[in-house]
């Protein structure tokens, strides 16, 4: 039954369903008189064209997206053109506006042609979220001026609805499909909610990912005991799920996290005790410096109890107190000297071997911190956070509340909460519901 729309292929059918049938047609299956059984092949073409359509889609073969969607949009304009047209044709002897628009001929006022390339705009239009380029495109194909202006209006209405019913475009539905990390431009969270609101939604409604950091509830945050060993810090680390690094961490407890977490940057907190946020260190420029300390071919036990410092401050006065004995005059020589009335300038001598192994056990890496993180309030507006993602370009926020580290929402943090909120039927309400009663 719908053999002749889909024999001749959809570039061919196209050039039919375009076709006002002024000059004829070579396939002459559109240019009948009797136009009633054509509506419902062409509504049977579209069925079938669009079950195809989404089959060919989905799959890794380059099926196109173009065509096929100007095909589905002109049978159906042709179709309403058709419809449209027999209207006219049947109310025009008894219509006084029909016979004033459209003169003796009835037939001449609606082509159906007209309707199929605004209806294949339209479609496309929909489909792709294009709107200028759209219409050049429809300009090119048709070369008529006089199609620009509805071309246009369909674009643009087609590109409003979608925005209304907040339908994606083909192209942002195959990057949630494929879980691509691209942050759209566009978006933007239509929920009056707070960074401290998002966290607490996310630990919620959200699982975590080996792909972005990790959640750290704001009411779980406590310190460990003041002395811990490098294992009991590795573990209270990890109960805690928020990955950082800390002054007096051990080569050994580094090379541990590198190696169980692919994230690109870690911060850096004064203490396990106080989580005070010092900066930002980044995988590349620790897993340079550690390739020179292997380098140096220390003993690997020896290696892996090595103290980093993050903090400038800390790593001075650690080098300081350590280095104090490097300079000291010999008490017997000072007592010489005094009995003498001579002063004695203080012999240079090698610090003692302990001290030169604590010398030997810090290491100063505060030249690796970032110190200029983007920092976000837990109360600040979650748009604010997303404007800063889209206009700065970066990776990650840290999360900071009275210079004290409470967690750090990273890119695809924000790209997984706009597409499972998309994506949940409910996620509207069931937010707003859980924020209104968060309280309680």
């Amino acid at each position: 039954m719908t053999a002749p729309v889909m024999r001749g292929g959809m570039l061919g059918t196209l050039v039919d369903l375009f076709d006002d049938c002024s000059h004829g047609n070579a396939n002459g299956f559109l240019c009948i008189e009797d136009e009633s059984p054509i509506v419902l092949q062409l509504l049977l073409a579209v069925l079938l064209r669009m079950i195809m359509t989404v089959l060919t889609t989905s799959c890794a073969l380059p099926a196109g997206v173009f065509v096929p969607s100007l095909f589905i949009g002109g049978c159906l304009g042709r179709a309403v053109g058709i419809w449209t047209r027999a209207i006219v044709v049947q109310n025009h002897a008894t219509s006084d506006w029909f016979h004033a628009s459209c003169g003796a001929d009835p037939s001449s006022c609606v082509v159906p042609g007209v309707y199929a390339i605004v209806g294949a705009a339209a479609v496309l239009g929909g489909v792709t979220h294009m709107t200028m380029s759209l219409v050049v495109i429809m300009f090119e194909l048709t070369g008529g001026l006089e199609y620009i202006v509805p071309c246009m209006l369909v674009v643009i209405t087609s590109r409003w609805v979608c925005d209304v019913l907040g339908v994606p475009s083909i192209y942002d539905i195959q990057l949630d499909f494929k879980e691509y990390p691209y942050l759209n431009i566009k978006a933007e969270v239509s929920w009056d909610i707070t960074v401290r609101d998002f966290l607490r939604y996310r630990e919620k409604r959200l699982q975590r990912s080996l792909l972005r950091a990790a959640a750290v509830p704001l009411s779980t945050v406590t310190a460990p005991p003041v002395q811990l060993s490098s294992q009991q810090q590795l573990s209270h680390l990890s109960s805690h799920h928020v990955i950082v690094f800390w002054d007096g961490m051990t080569i050994g407890a580094l090379e541990h996290i590198l190696a169980s977490y692919p994230h690109r940057w870690f911060p850096v907190v004064s203490s396990l005790t106080t989580y005070l946020f010092v900066g930002s260190v980044s995988r590349e420029k620790a897993e340079k410096v550690l390739s020179k300390e292997h380098a140096a071919g220390d003993a690997a036990t020896a290696r892996q109890n090595i103290q980093l410092y993050f903090t400038t401050s800390i790593a001075s006065a650690a080098a300081r107190t350590a280095a104090v004995t490097v300079a000291v005059s010999s008490p017997r020589e000072q007592k010489r000297g005094a009995d003498a009335g001579v002063a004695s300038p203080p012999i240079g001598r090698s610090p003692p071997a302990h001290i030169q192994q604590r010398l030997a056990d810090v290491r100063d890496w505060s030249g690796l911190v970032h110190h200029c993180a983007v920092q976000a309030s837990p109360d600040m507006a979650v748009n604010g956070v997303l404007i800063v993602f889209r206009a700065l370009g970066n990776q990650h926020v840290v999360v900071v509340d009275g210079g004290r580290l409470v967690d750090m929402i990273t890119r695809g943090d924000m790209i997984t909460f706009l597409r499972t909120a998309r994506a949940d039927e409910g996620a509207r309400g069931s937010l707003k519901r859980w924020i209104r009663h968060r309280g309680g």
